[in-house]
């Protein structure tokens, strides 16, 4: 279960990143009515906003979750080490140790198609 809610908090601030990208960059998604972005190439996607908001709080793109790094996401306590290179270490750390042990047991991330 801890599995399932730390998927979802990426997932969240995945989206959360399309939002406010396209709030700031096409203006009329303001209107969710009208909101439709152009589709986008794949060099597009290299630079996609989700993406590029999970590297900067992660680390990387996160395409697994196991229960260590998920405790670890969902620790309040842990988001406020004062930077975010601090809290990318320790989630490597965790994240590895966790691949090493439950590698096949990790739970896959929906939409993990951009390499």
């Amino acid at each position: 279960m801890i599995e399932e809610w730390a998927a979802l908090l990426i997932v969240i601030v995945h989206e959360i990143a399309h939002g406010n990208l396209r709030r700031t960059i096409i203006p009329k998604a303001r209107n969710l009515i009208l909101a439709q972005t152009p589709p986008k190439s794949i060099v597009d996607s290299q630079r996609e906003a989700g993406l590029c908001l999970e590297t900067l709080l992660f680390g990387r793109k996160v395409e697994s979750i196991g229960l260590s790094d998920g405790e670890y996401l969902l620790n309040a306590v842990n988001w406020a080490t004062g930077n975010a290179e601090n809290f990318q270490k320790k989630l490597t750390e965790v994240t590895t140790k966790d691949e090493e042990q439950n590698g096949k047991t990790r739970l896959k991330l929906p939409c993990r198609c951009v390499q």
